[in-house]
Formats: C-alpha cells, sequence, structure tokens
C-alpha cells in the first residue's frame, strides 16, 4: 500500500465530510431557518429567555391557547411539508439524477478534477444558504449541495476500488465512510453550538458560512492528485478490456466469479456495448436483491436522521442533545465501520464475497433492538443504546459498495455506483416524507411513526440482505466444485 494513496483517501474522506455536514445541517438548523425565513408548522414552545426551567407548553396545539399561557410562545417548529421538501425531494431527487451524471463522468475523464468541482460546488451552495431570505432560495441551493455531492460516492469509490486490492478494499471504504459519521456529527456541532454562539451577530447564517469555508480549500487540494487511471489504459483494445477485467475480477474472491463471468464472458467484447454492460449488470439477481435490501435500510436511516432533533426537542424539550448526537455518530458509526470493513477482509478471504452480507445482514438484526431502546428510554440513556446503534447498524455502507464494486466489471464501476445511488435515493429519501402525514393520524404521534419507520424497517433490511447473499453464494460453490472437477 502506497503513502500517497493513504494521502489521497484522507484528502476523500475530508471531501465526504464536509458534503455530510452540508447534507445534515439542515435538519439541525430546521428551527432556527423557519423562524428566520418563515415556512413549515408552528408549536406551542418555552420561552426560555423568560422563563427558568421548563413550562409545560407542548401540550397546548391552537395558538390562541399557547398565547394565554405565561411562559409560552407560538413559534415555527422546523417541521411540516416545506422542511420535508428541503430534507428530502430538493436534495434527493437532484442528488439521485446527478449521481449518475456524475458515474458516467467519472468513468471518462479525471475524477479528482471532477470531485474538485463538485466540492466547490456544494461549499459554494452551503455558503449561500447563508444569505437566504426566501424559501425558494433555500430550495435552489439545497439542489447545488446535492449536485456537487453526487459525485463523492461514485468517483472516490472507483478511485479506492482502483488505489487498494480486495485484502485491504473493506478497510478503505470503512475509512472513506468516515465522512458521513464525521460529517454527521459535526452537523450538530455546527448546527446547535455555533449557531448558539451567534458569531458576529448572524446566528445560523454564520453557521452557514463557516461550515462551508474548508470545501473550498479541499477542492483545490483535489486539483494536484493524479487520477490513477492512465491513458494507455484507457486506449487499450476492447479485447485486452476484457481480459483484464477477468484477471482483477479473479483477485477478488471467488463468489463473484460466476456473476462477471456472465457480465463480460457472455457477449464478445468488441459486441458488447457501454450500456448494455451496465445493464447486465443491473439485471443480476445478486444486484437486484441488493438493492432492494438496500433501499428498505436507506429509507430507515433516513427517517431518524431527517427526523431525530424534532423527535428529542419535542418529547425531552430542554434536554441536551448536541453533544451526545456528536459522540453517538463520530464513535459508534466511524469505529463501527471501521471494525465491519476489517472484519469483512477477514472473513470474505476465506469464505467469499457473500460473506461479506452475512456480516452485514447479522449487525443490521443486532442493532434493531437498540433502535426501539433509543426511542423508549430518556435522555441520556437513549444515547446510550444510540451508540450502539450506530456502532452495529453503520457497517452497511462500506460493506454495500465494498460489494457493490466488486459484482461489476472495473470499466463500468462507477456509473453503477451512481445509478445504484440513484435508484436506492429515490426510494430511501423520499419515502421518509410520508412520516409527516403519518404523524398526524390519531393516536400515531412521532414516536410511534419512527417505531414503524426506522427499527421496523431496519430489521426488515437485516434480512434482506442475507437474502442478497443467496445468489453470491449459490456462484462460489458451482465455481469451486468447477475448480475440484
Amino acid at each position: 500500500m502506497k503513502w500517497s494513496n493513504v494521502g489521497v483517501l484522507g484528502l476523500l474522506t475530508l471531501s465526504y465530510m464536509v458534503g455530510e455536514v452540508a447534507h445534515f445541517l439542515i435538519a439541525v438548523t430546521s428551527k432556527d431557518l423557519a423562524n428566520s425565513v418563515g415556512f413549515g408548522d408552528m408549536k406551542c414552545y418555552t420561552n426560555m429567555t423568560h422563563v427558568e426551567g421548563t413550562a409545560v407548553c407542548s401540550g397546548f396545539k391552537l395558538k390562541e391557547d399557547c398565547a394565554g399561557q405565561s411562559g409560552c410562545v407560538w413559534m415555527y417548529s422546523g417541521q411540516g411539508w416545506e422542511y420535508q421538501i428541503l430534507a428530502g425531494p430538493a436534495f434527493i431527487v437532484v442528488f439521485t439524477i446527478s449521481g449518475v451524471l456524475m458515474g458516467f463522468l467519472a468513468d471518462r475523464i479525471s475524477r479528482p478534477r471532477l470531485l474538485s468541482a463538485s466540492v466547490f460546488v456544494f461549499s459554494i451552495s452551503l455558503i449561500l444558504m447563508g444569505f437566504s431570505t426566501k424559501y425558494w432560495q433555500l430550495v435552489v441551493l439545497r439542489m447545488g449541495i446535492a449536485a456537487g455531492e453526487a459525485a463523492l460516492r461514485p468517483a472516490g469509490g472507483s478511485l479506492i476500488a482502483e488505489m487498494f486490492s480486495a485484502e485491504q478494499r473493506g478497510v478503505a471504504n470503512g475509512i472513506f465512510s468516515w465522512g458521513v459519521y464525521f460529517g454527521y456529527g459535526f452537523s450538530f456541532l455546527f448546527g446547535i453550538y455555533l449557531t448558539q454562539l451567534n458569531v458576529l451577530g448572524y446566528g445560523w447564517r454564520a453557521t452557514y458560512v463557516i461550515a462551508g469555508l474548508p470545501g473550498i480549500l479541499i477542492a483545490a487540494a483535489l486539483l494536484v492528485i493524479d487520477d490513477p487511471r492512465t491513458v494507455k489504459e484507457q486506449t487499450k483494445m476492447p479485447t485486452k478490456v476484457t481480459a483484464q477485467v477477468t484477471t482483477q475480477i479473479r483477485k477478488l474472491s471467488y463468489g463473484c466469479l460466476e456473476q462477471q463471468s456472465e457480465v463480460t464472458a457472455d457477449l464478445p467484447a468488441q459486441t458488447q456495448s457501454y450500456l448494455g454492460m451496465v445493464r447486465t449488470a443491473f439485471t443480476q439477481p445478486a444486484m437486484l436483491l441488493l438493492f432492494l435490501a438496500a433501499a428498505v435500510r436507506h429509507t430507515g436511516g433516513y427517517s431518524w436522521a431527517h427526523n431525530n432533533v424534532s423527535y428529542f426537542s419535542h418529547y425531552h424539550e430542554g434536554k441536551e442533545i448536541g453533544y451526545w448526537f456528536m459522540i453517538c455518530a463520530i464513535a459508534g458509526g466511524s469505529v463501527g465501520v471501521f471494525i465491519g470493513g476489517y472484519i469483512s477482509d477477514l472473513v470474505v478471504t476465506r469464505l467469499g464475497l457473500y460473506s461479506r452480507l452475512w456480516l452485514l445482514g447479522a449487525c443490521t438484526m443486532v442493532a434493531t433492538p437498540f433502535a426501539v431502546l433509543t426511542l423508549h428510554l430518556d435522555p441520556p440513556h437513549a444515547f446510550g443504546t444510540l451508540l450502539l446503534y450506530y456502532f452495529f447498524a453503520e457497517t452497511w455502507f462500506s460493506l454495500l459498495f465494498t460489494v457493490l464494486v466488486e459484482i461489476v466489471p472495473s470499466s463500468i464501476r462507477s456509473v453503477c455506483i451512481g445509478s445504484f445511488l440513484f435508484l436506492m435515493n429515490n426510494v430511501g429519501g423520499n419515502l421518509p416524507m410520508l412520516i409527516d402525514p403519518l404523524t398526524k393520524l390519531d393516536g400515531i404521534g412521532l414516536q410511534t411513526a419512527l417505531y414503524i419507520t426506522w427499527p421496523g424497517l431496519i430489521a426488515a433490511s437485516g434480512v434482506l440482505f442475507f437474502v442478497a447473499s443467496i445468489p453470491l453464494w449459490k456462484a462460489e460453490h458451482k465455481e469451486r466444485r468447477k475448480i475440484q472437477t
């Protein structure tokens, strides 16, 4: 392993971290944005500037009742369909479409330069959100953040697949995924505590500007990185490319040999089009089942990520949550994803590619009861179980994309990652919109809605990841029988 590759991995991780701060900062600061710009639902809250402690204000549902209670104030909650649009479709629709485009471009142009431009776009969009005065401006700039961040996983994932061997790829993807958990954790640090500092009197606006500035420096640093894909590799004859792909695939694990032979060997390289290879890759049984499991898992994860601040603010008003969320995300998520990648790298050499999905399914099922306890317990005990949830559940992203890059040819990895994200995010990123109408049903409420959409879907995805491993397990055993005979 070259130290230069480690340096590139570190820069990719930092890019991912800033991107995830830009992604999740809206969820932490939604109440501040809503009251400054004016959008969403309104609720009765304790007026902390006039009352020491916590008044019983959350029970008042009408503005008149709230106004008549001393120490209560009627204000925007940061929830409602306008917020759900900002957190969900305004980001997800552009993110998914851009992901396919970025994957296509990453297979053809310099990936470091593509990443540099993308990091610059989402950083500038985040900074400009700090100057927004209208709701539509927030929507447009959220789309800019989505368009920029869409390149990180396709271009970064394909770079990692080329820079690190199969024995190191799980750990490398785990470190790359640290960007998700550090970024998510730092979004609470920025969104709560930096906003409370009220820098220069600009409150949440200063937070958005400061959070976006590191991305400008990272974008400049990415310009000095060389793409490992050389001109010689790009201009090889199709037959040689096919032979190279087959050789690379056979170095990965027995578990993906059969799947890859279907992708590359059934059609001659001279007649197999780029789109044909992509279509063949996405119609594999393993890919279809993997998508189903990932979409369910993503829906559960986003249901919690987009509503957790509102949940604790509503049911545990006045309790300290910022530092707890940061610790849980960074300590639980980053440690869990690294250990998960390390263990999967060990077991895949002995059992085959399918073992990564066995590990993923097992960790997801173990995480489910901790999600239930997080909703059941009061702080700080709820954050203890949340830490354990993140430790087990957040192994999924690195393992998912480690499997994905190993079941598709190297020449279409970027576009496959982008297309997979397009499909997965269109389901998992938009279905949490249903939480708002579900919450407003009689007898449901936000807590019950989260019981259904968070631990409920997490458990279902754990089962589906086990199911997705079956085609890879069959292929591995079929290949071993061929070798033995």
